[in-house]
C-alpha cells in the first residue's frame, strides 16, 4: 500500500536521488509502480512531486553522485546493511503553495516541463 514515509534525498536539477532498504515497503512500491510522490518543506510552505522512478544498485550510481548525496544526507548507505536500493525521481509534476491565496497557481511543472 503506497504511503508517506520520510526519505533523505538529493537533487542534482534534474532527479531526486533516493535511498530505501530493498525489502521495504517502500522500495517494494517503487519498484512495482515505477511512480512516486514526495511531499517536501514544512506544513506551511509545501512542495508535491509527482514523479517517474527508476531502481538502480548501489554499485551502478557514479561516484560522484553517491559523494553529493553523502555530503548531503550525512549518510553513506553502502556501508550498512541490510541492502539498499538507489531509485532515481524524475519529476513530472510540481506543485509549490504556502497559503490558500497560492493554491490556484500551484502547479509549476507539468509533463516533465516547467511552466512559466
Amino acid at each position: 500500500m503506497p504511503g508517506l514515509v520520510p526519505l533523505s534525498f538529493d537533487w542534482d536539477g534534474t532527479e531526486v536521488m533516493v535511498v530505501t532498504p530493498v525489502g521495504s515497503p517502500c522500495g517494494r512500491n517503487l519498484r512495482e509502480t515505477g511512480r512516486a510522490r514526495l511531499g517536501i518543506g514544512e506544513f506551511r510552505d509545501v512542495v508535491m512531486v509527482d514523479a517517474s522512478a527508476r531502481e538502480v544498485s548501489t554499485d551502478d550510481v557514479p561516484e560522484e553522485q553517491w559523494q553529493h548525496y553523502i555530503e548531503r544526507c550525512d549518510w553513506d548507505p553502502r556501508t550498512e546493511r541490510p541492502d539498499y536500493a538507489v531509485y532515481f525521481l524524475r519529476p513530472e509534476r510540481i506543485q509549490a503553495w504556502r497559503e490558500a491565496n497560492e493554491i490556484p497557481g500551484r502547479t509549476v511543472m507539468r509533463d516533465g516541463a516547467w511552466l512559466t
